[in-house]
């Protein structure tokens, strides 16, 4: 049974650790931002998307996590304060996300892989979710690439939800964020 293409970004599944999914309050740009997108930290200090349509290893080492909740565009505090939004920051945060449809099967080849992702500044306007996909057509690494477009995402597991076609496009995995690829542990710490 072919899978649903469903892409919609990044959902915490479960820590490496057994904790709770670590969340950070964060001040974030006035922009709308999408749940499920990655977070990466501006030069102002403020979080937000990256709206560069492939990433470069420059801008992927500013990623700060994964946004917890969305917020609509130009929204503000009551007191006319600089936006908050929430971010799973932990870097041991393990997540289930979609492989795009451009290449069906060879899911269980992919554990261990590291894989770019497809859709980062993207998101649907009417949930405000992320439509962030990983890549299958790059067909993964097994170390993180550092030119344009780099491989943030590695692969951990098959997700095991009911309809999880892993010889179909669009298959579900538990994935995590490359140290390499996250502030917390990439020597560049908020």
């Amino acid at each position: 049974m072919a899978n649903v293409d469903f892409p919609s970004g990044l959902s915490p599944v479960r820590n490496r650790n057994g904790n709770a999914p670590g969340i950070t309050v964060m001040d974030c740009v006035t922009t709308v931002l999408y749940e499920g997108a990655l977070a990466f930290m501006s030069t102002t200090g403020l979080v937000g998307l990256n709206l560069s349509s492939v990433l470069s290893a420059v801008q992927a080492k500013k990623i700060v996590g994964v946004f917890a909740n969305s917020k609509a565009a130009g929204a503000v505090g009551a007191d006319g304060s600089i936006s908050k939004i929430r971010v799973y920051s932990d870097p041991d945060q393990e997540y289930i996300g979609q492989f795009d449809d451009a290449t069906a099967g060879a899911i269980t080849s992919s554990i261990g892989r590291i894989f770019p992702v497809v859709g980062v500044a993207a998101g649907n306007s009417t949930t405000l979710r992320s439509i962030m996909e990983l890549d299958a057509s790059a067909g993964g690494v097994v170390s993180v690439v550092t030119s344009v477009n780099c491989s943030l995402l590695q692969v951990l597991a098959v997700s095991k939800e009911i309809g999880n076609d892993l010889n179909s496009a669009n298959a579900r995995v538990i994935c995590k964020l490359v140290p390499q690829a996250h502030m917390h542990r990439n020597g560049l710490a908020i």
